[in-house]
C-alpha cells in the first residue's frame, strides 16, 4: 500500500461530502418552500413534490452509501 491509496480515497472523500452537502441543502430548501404550498392549499402539488423530493434523497444517498461501500470491501479481498 502506498500514499496514492490514501490520495484517491482522500479526493473521493471529498466528493461524496460535496454532493451529500449540496443534496442536504436542497432538500431543505424544497421542504420549506412544500410548507408554504401546503399552508396555501395546494396540497396535491405539495405532495407531489415532497414525495419526489424524498425518492431523490434516498436514491442518491443510496448511490452514494454504494459508492463507499465497494472500495472498501475490494479492499478487504
Amino acid at each position: 500500500m502506498n500514499y496514492q491509496d490514501f490520495e484517491s480515497a482522500w479526493y473521493l472523500g471529498i466528493v461524496v461530502t460535496s454532493v451529500f452537502s449540496v443534496l442536504l441543502v436542497g432538500a431543505w430548501m424544497v421542504l420549506r418552500r412544500l410548507g408554504t404550498l401546503w399552508r396555501g392549499g395546494d396540497h396535491l402539488a405539495a405532495g407531489l413534490a415532497g414525495s419526489v423530493t424524498v425518492l431523490t434523497l434516498v436514491f442518491v444517498v443510496g448511490m452514494l452509501v454504494a459508492l463507499l461501500v465497494v472500495p472498501v470491501g475490494q479492499g478487504g479481498a
